[in-house]
């Protein structure tokens, strides 16, 4: 019975002219109430891969009810990007994994190796018991329990629902947040150490550590990967980076920029500049494509 409410649902809040304010009553009060908190089904993706869908949090709920009927329900232009460039990548690092929907998107479609990063224990497993739903692909992912950052050893996290972060980010509202204590390391020491010389593609969504990470991948910045970033300026508002601290850097190592607009359908880039930027700084988050200018 349960699964038939999810197939029926779910089949009306993945099209495109159902009312948003439609589609969250039924995938939060009357889906909590029909099928309960602890409830998690083994979807089908349409993007070709199983999961786990849950009505833990937005992300899970939205692959319990859209998983099998949409591709790419979850920042769409950025996973879009995510496919093309990993079709022509070897060597693939995604750091933070969730619970793995970008990880499985790579490893489909590369002919190489994803490693994958996620510090949490809790979202660590989630990763973990999606990758086993498809043996087929996790000999192609590399998944290890760590935060990136400049130095190896512990570091404090913290994370509330779906996001997790070394910044306390919820509004300054620390008090909601579980802290844990989780191993980092940096990107070149876990290359050398797995014997990587050359990273084609680098994915990081670590909410607002992403310059830190990029502090520890001196090295592997050498090989040219190609750059997938997330910027978020409520984050980073909390530390002393700044959004155009990043971009410099950027162009210093000479990349190109371009945002990546989730809003829209497709491949959706629009390239850098001062007005651009402010339009699309004033989002929480937005993610960017720095690809090498070639000398």
């Amino acid at each position: 019975m349960k699964s038939i409410f999810v197939k029926t649902f779910g089949l009306l809040v993945s099209i495109p002219v159902t009312p948003g304010w439609l589609r969250d009553l039924i995938m939060w009060p009357i889906a909590t109430r029909i099928l309960g908190l602890q409830y998690r089904h083994k979807i089908k993706m349409k993007d070709g891969f199983l999961m786990y869908g849950s009505m833990e949090d937005i992300l899970s709920r939205e692959i319990l009810f859209t998983g099998a009927f949409r591709k790419r329900l979850w920042e769409p232009s950025t996973t879009l990007l995510l496919e093309r460039f990993s079709q022509q990548s070897r060597e693939i690092l995604v750091a933070g994994a969730h619970m793995g929907y970008l990880v499985l998107s790579a490893a489909l479609h590369t002919k190489g190796r994803v490693h994958a990063f996620e510090p949490i224990p809790e979202l660590f497993q989630k990763s973990e018991d999606n990758l086993n739903l498809n043996p087929e692909l996790r000999g192609s992912v590399v998944l290890t329990q760590a935060a990136l950052g400049e130095n190896k050893g512990e570091i404090t996290m913290y994370s509330e629902e779906i996001r997790s972060s070394v910044i306390p980010y919820g509004g300054g509202h620390v008090a909601n947040q579980n802290k844990v204590i989780v191993p980092i390391t940096t990107i070149d020491d876990y290359c050398k150490k797995v014997g990587v010389e050359k990273l084609d593609l680098i994915l990081l969504d670590i909410e607002g550590f992403e310059w830190t990470a990029l502090n520890g991948a001196k090295e592997i910045l050498k090989s040219k990967p190609i750059l997938i970033l997330e910027i978020s300026p409520k984050i980073l508002s909390k530390t002393h980076i700044t959004p155009e601290m990043m971009f410099n850097r950027l162009a210093d190592l000479r990349y190109r920029i371009s945002f990546i607009d989730d809003h829209q359908g497709g491949e959706q880039l629009v390239e850098y500049d001062g007005v651009v930027a402010q339009r699309f700084l004033e989002r929480e988050y937005v993610n960017i494509l720095a690809t090498p200018i070639d000398e």
